[in-house]
């Protein structure tokens, strides 16, 4: 991506998960968020903030960060099946 594609040069990738840099969000409903990397635009990425539909296509490189954690529907499933599993695991 970038030079002589129509796309801006950036240092992330379309799948390249990133969370909004504390002071960088352009809206409450981003503050802190971590989404996915949908597309690269000519000016600005396109990401899918975990539980949102839309694609948001105005955050740049420097108001993002690399996140590692992953989204917020997998952590609360992995908490369930621990829950789970120390539940079952007293009951034998």
């Amino acid at each position: 991506m970038g030079e002589g594609d129509g796309s801006m040069m950036t240092d992330y990738e379309v799948g390249d998960r990133v969370r909004v840099k504390s002071g960088k969000e352009h809206d409450a409903a981003t503050k802190g968020k971590a989404g996915v990397i949908t597309e690269i635009g000519t000016e600005a990425l396109g990401i899918q903030f975990d539980g949102m539909t839309e694609t948001h296509k105005w955050y740049v490189d420097d108001e993002v960060e690399p996140d590692d954690a992953p989204p917020a529907a997998e952590s609360a499933a992995a908490f369930d099946a621990d829950m789970d599993y120390r539940r079952n695991r007293n009951r034998a």
